[in-house]
């Protein structure tokens, strides 16, 4: 276990380099650059603006500048903020629990929903509940997160007052459990039936090609319960193709947080994304795509490890 998930982690590297290149070069090269935020100010002059440069080592070729910049990142110095002018790394920590936080609720959400539908669905095929799970996956998969974000904001806080439109507590209280959980609610709600949809249908369908199986007949012949069937044998053999299931969605999440946070006004990492974006700040830009290349690998990762924990014909050594 220690020895794959060392390789693993040596494989990363190559595959981080070349992302972080990647990114640093789309972004030098998109319009206007990172001297674009000082250009929209009026009282800068062009010797101000040549100053800014060599300060910032923009002046530099841009392989000089990416290993200045992939020195410093090796070292957990991601620059500073344009904006702000502060370290983009404490920025970026500030944001990632109200983040991890959204996430978690939402993965929580949408694996108990999606998996339970799925497999009654698979059970009861073409019963009432079969076809209102397989309408509702299909609603849930076609309408955007956004416009899905709005009908809960509108609907449930500014007509029901069930919860609050958006943000993490209320201002001018005391932050509590409970405060934080209400406020909660509708972007993980919004989130995490968005992915239900998608853990629903690929349950069904994995648990129907088990059940047709030769030792799921044999199990029967046996006269085993369908209970022991469903739990030991179907259930275990249905969840290895969900692992992979698991790891792309990690990365899906990621992206729809950012569209939720930005409805929710929820300050995560989603929200800090946008923000930098209007405001052209290019060293958090990087910065998040950084850590969101991290936690994509790390679910890969993760998802890989699943797989010998699920299935024990795959061994690890």
């Amino acid at each position: 276990m220690a020895q794959f998930i060392l390789r693993r982690l040596l494989q990363a590297i190559p595959m981080l380099v070349g992302i972080s290149f990647a990114a640093f070069v789309i972004m030098r090269l998109a319009p206007g650059g990172p001297m674009a935020v000082y250009a929209q100010n009026p009282t800068m002059s062009e010797a101000d603006m040549q100053r800014i440069e060599r300060l910032l080592g923009l002046d530099q070729p841009i392989h000089i500048q990416y290993l200045s910049w992939a020195r410093g990142m090796a070292t957990g110095n991601l620059g500073f903020s344009y904006r702000s002018g502060r370290p983009v790394g404490e920025i970026i920590l500030s944001r990632i629990p109200a983040t991890l936080q959204l996430m978690g609720a939402a993965y929580l959400l949408a694996i108990s929903l999606g998996i339970s539908a799925g497999i009654v669905s698979a059970v009861r095929r073409h019963s009432l509940f079969d076809y209102c799970a397989t309408t509702g996956a299909m609603v849930g998969l076609s309408i955007p997160t956004f416009w899905f974000g709005l009908v809960v904001i509108i609907v449930f806080a500014g007509m029901l007052h069930w919860i609050p439109s958006g943000g993490v507590g209320t201002l001018g209280v005391s932050a509590t459990p409970y405060d934080r959980f209400i406020h909660l609610i509708g972007p993980a709600a919004v989130l995490g039936l968005w992915m239900t949809a998608t853990w629903s249908r690929f349950t069904r369908s994995s648990v129907l090609e088990v059940i047709g199986r030769d030792f799921i007949r044999t199990a029967r012949a046996k006269g085993l319960r369908e209970r022991t069937i469903l739990l030991r044998h179907t259930l275990r053999n249905a969840l290895i193709p969900l692992i992979t299931l698991a790891g792309l969605e990690f990365r899906n999440l990621i992206g729809g947080a950012l569209v939720t946070e930005t409805v929710f006004a929820w300050p995560g990492v989603g929200r800090l994304y946008l923000d930098s974006l209007g405001f052209q700040d290019y060293p958090v830009i990087l910065g998040l795509l950084l850590t969101t290349s991290v936690l994509v690998l790390f679910g890969s990762l993760l998802a890989d490890i699943l797989y010998a924990v699920v299935d024990p014909r795959i061994r690890l050594g």
